[in-house]
């Protein structure tokens, strides 16, 4: 018996090439960047809350393959709770100077990467919401606002 074998081509849509860039871990700019990687992508937008909404939207429709991709960097739940705990004590070594020769250094604390790994803990704990001022037509807003309340109603639901 002959196994024919059908030829079947896959459209790539901007989605698919949102996810390569927000993925791309060799892409500083845009890796896990969701607005970025919208830019990036081609998408049309007026503003950067329009290409952050679009980068949110994307997030939330491919949220299980970025969850599978996760998992398949070897980053399981509890190592990313242990990296951001490692974040939250981030320190720094000073080097101090004199007429170009280092004469001491010292370890000190990382403040601003400990601030960084503290609003990230946050935003994930939802207890910091990034806040944006939303111009255009009111249909716009109407629609980003209903968006909004959905996203939180669906937070709170599950």
């Amino acid at each position: 018996m002959v196994d024919k074998k059908k030829k079947t081509t896959k459209r790539i849509t901007k989605r698919d090439i949102w996810i390569s860039f927000f993925l791309d871990s060799a892409n500083q700019e845009t890796f896990l960047n969701a607005t970025a990687s919208a830019k990036a992508a081609g998408y049309k937008a007026r503003s950067d809350v329009n290409f952050g909404a679009i980068g949110a939207q994307n997030y939330r429709k491919l949220q299980k393959q970025i969850e599978k991709w996760i998992e398949e960097e070897g980053l399981s739940e509890s190592r990313i709770k242990r990296k951001l705990f490692e974040g939250l004590d981030a320190k720094e070594t000073r080097f101090f100077a004199f007429q170009g020769i280092v004469e001491d250094e010292r370890e000190v604390i990382s403040w601003t990467e400990r601030r960084k790994y503290l609003e990230l803990v946050m935003k994930m704990k939802g207890m910091l919401v990034e806040k944006f001022e939303i111009t255009g037509s009111d249909e716009l807003i109407k629609r980003l606002t209903d968006a909004e309340k959905r996203t939180q109603e669906q937070k709170h639901a599950g």
